[in-house]
């Protein structure tokens, strides 16, 4: 059986690489295509560098991200373009893999801490959760055991931290300065987590927990327990799929 070519493609019909006999078989792609056009397709950008970084982002992070690529590849297009005007810029995909490589990681860092989530509930799926007597222990666990963790890991990881043991911990709380108690807690989140931190990355925590700690504060407009924004910070990382490698960048 003939067809047109340009006749099949406007009915919306593609042809199977498949041959049955003197016939072929064709398979109708009209239902299964989709615009690739960023005004036309909401997942355009999600599509476009699903494609080209092989991973996948949230619609307006992708669109963001798809607008700092553009701009690296214009700028790479400025510097090294010919004198008389480049004809044509860098391949979007290359593009893509250089900016990701280069400023990637720390874009989906500052977007995870910087975006509008409430994680305080999101891990345990419901706002009441047993535990809260871990309030008689020190007040500021109540928030590890408002976050979704149980009394039991929260207890293991009180135990097994440095393998001070639980009366140890409880000295540490009660008498420790505040600075060794803040790295202290550092270490709880990191654990909690699934991060293993060391200490120059808890330094370096501290300082972005202390930013953190304000821009929560902003956002919802009171001030924000220094050790829920710990927590929160290093729920934020996990919720991003990020890894301790992006601390300090």
């Amino acid at each position: 059986m003939e067809t047109d070519d340009e006749t099949r493609k406007l009915l919306g019909y593609g042809q199977l690489d498949l041959q049955f006999g003197d016939w072929l078989s064709c398979n109708d792609v009209a239902s299964f295509s989709f615009v690739r056009h960023p005004e036309q397709d909401a997942k355009y950008f999600v599509r476009e560098l699903m494609r080209a970084l092989g991973k996948r982002f949230p619609g307006i992070e992708a669109q963001l991200m798809w607008e700092q690529i553009e701009q690296y590849r214009n700028r790479i297009t400025a510097i090294f373009g010919p004198p008389v005007g480049a004809q044509g810029k860098l391949d979007f995909d290359q593009a893509a893999l250089e900016w990701y490589a280069e400023y990637g990681l720390k874009f989906e860092k500052e977007w995870y801490l910087t975006a509008p989530y409430d994680l305080q509930y999101s891990r345990g799926g419901h706002e009441r959760v047993k535990g809260h007597w871990l309030g008689l222990f020190h007040h500021d666990l109540v928030y590890f055991i408002e976050a979704g963790f149980s009394a039991g890991e929260v207890l293991f990881v009180l135990r097994e931290l440095r393998k001070r043991g639980l009366l140890r911990t409880w000295r540490l709380l009660l008498t420790a300065s505040e600075e060794i108690k803040a790295r202290f807690w550092v270490e709880v989140s990191a654990c909690l987590t699934g991060f293993v931190v060391t200490e120059e990355q808890v330094t370096m925590a501290l300082h972005e927990i202390a930013i953190h700690t304000g821009r929560l504060g902003l956002q919802r407009g009171y001030p924000v327990n220094p050790v829920m924004a710990t927590l929160d910070y290093f729920r934020r990382l996990e919720f991003g799929g990020l890894s301790s490698g992006a601390i300090g960048l």
